[in-house]
This record gives C-alpha cells, structure tokens and sequence, in this order.
C-alpha cells in the first residue's frame, strides 16, 4: 500500500513538503539479462508512473525530483558481493538502458514540476566505493587494495551523491 498522505503525516505533519526526492528501480533492473531486461524495465516505469501521479495528486505544489542510479564501481567490488551472478559489465548495461528510460518517463510526463538528479555521474567509480586491503594471490604476504561492495558508496561516495543532491537543489532554490 503506498499511503502518500500518512507518509507526509510521518515526515511533515500532515503537509506535503516543498520538495520530494525518489530514486527507484536500481534493485529491481539488477539482475536483469538481455532477454528480460526491457520488461524489467517497464515494469519500474510503470510503478514509477503510479508513483509519481500519487505523489502528485497528494502534493500538488510539491517539486519532485526523480534520480538516475550510479552505475558501480570495479568488478572487483562486483566479484565480492555477488561472486559470479553478476558482473559489472552486465550492471552497467542494465543500469544505463534504465537511467535512460527514466530519463524518457520524467521528459514524457511533461510535469514542469518533475525534474531529474543525475546521480549516475556523480559517485567516482573508484574512490567512492569500499575498499579493503586482498592479497595478491593464495601465497602472497603482498596485498593490494581492492573494491569490496559494488553498489554501495563508501562515506565519499554518499558525500558525492549528496553534494550532487544539495547543488541540484541550490539551483532549484535559486530558481524561486
């Protein structure tokens, strides 16, 4: 159930905010392969339309802004959370056909109140993502510092999204 007027009880009293922030579909695209990946898409802009004509019609005034999803970090990272499942190759191809049919979905809706945030280009790929210390190989004492999470910015890289996310909103503010 998506209970858009309890959210804003929680969050704001009652009152719609001045400004939303959503980024969805980045779970739902992950797994996704050549041959199923358009339907896994368009079944997150589908709920993402629903989403957004909640948001919408609970918050009329409000400014919703719609996120693109970074796309990773190393295949490093990706062979030490999801070993051999996926790859980064395979994420990337996902999360790019994604970030560009929201993209499309913010652009078809034409909401002037509905803008997009490119997070997809604001998380260095490799220093914003968790590193640790591997060794080389089995019997080596050499180890050399590898990504360890694929998707999940290290504290610099939630720096990163945020800086994207406060200056995208400085601009909006600028706007009024």
């Amino acid at each position: 159930v998506v209970d858009i007027p309890g959210w804003f009880k929680k969050i704001n009293q009652g009152k719609a905010p001045d400004y939303i922030l959503v980024q969805v579909g980045g779970n739902d695209v992950f797994a996704g392969r050549s041959e199923n990946l358009d339907a896994m898409i368009g079944k997150v802009l589908n709920n993402a339309r629903r989403l957004l004509s909640l948001l919408r019609k609970y918050a009329p005034d409000s400014v919703i802004a719609v996120t693109t999803q970074p796309c990773g970090c190393s295949q490093d990272g990706f062979g030490a959370d999801y070993k051999c499942f996926q790859s980064r190759y395979q994420y990337r191809r996902n999360i790019q056909r994604y970030n560009r049919a929201i993209t499309g979905l913010v652009r078809e809706l034409k909401d002037r109140k509905i803008r997009l945030v490119p997070l997809h280009q604001a998380v260095d790929p490799d220093a914003g993502y968790t590193q640790r210390r591997y060794p080389v190989h089995a019997r080596s004492k050499n180890r050399v510092l590898r990504h360890n999470n694929a998707l999940h910015p290290a504290l610099e890289g939630g720096f990163q999204m945020g800086d994207a996310v406060c200056c995208w909103l400085l601009n909006e503010l600028g706007k009024k």
